[in-house]
């Protein structure tokens, strides 16, 4: 797998938030975030989940993309940590913040 997202937002050339409907296997439609970031000519690629911590995904939405235009303007270091083993993602922007979320990343 292709190393972790560790940019700075000078370097960042794309990126994309958006909600997306999945379904599970029992047939059950729920929506997630579709989290993507051109960096350094690498796709990094996660999906969000709502839980507890984080129950509305228009809020994590919002905070992503008003963090991901700051750290381009303002060429501040970004960085996305796996736990794999807890599906957890951490997403820190300089000087903004980290936020833990429940996730995985897809590409």
């Amino acid at each position: 797998m292709r190393k972790k997202l560790k940019t700075n937002g000078h370097n960042i050339a794309r990126y994309q938030v958006s909600v997306v409907p999945y379904t599970v296997e029992s047939g059950e439609a729920y929506n997630k975030l579709s989290f993507e970031v051109d960096s350094d000519s690498i796709h990094y690629a996660y999906d969000i989940y709502q839980d507890t911590r984080h129950p509305d995904l228009l809020t994590i939405k919002n905070y992503l993309e008003s963090s991901l235009a700051k750290a381009v303007d303002e060429k501040l270091n970004v960085e996305v940590s796996e736990y794999k083993e807890r599906s957890y993602l951490f997403v820190e922007f300089q000087s903004i913040g980290q936020q833990q979320y429940t996730g995985r990343r897809t590409a």
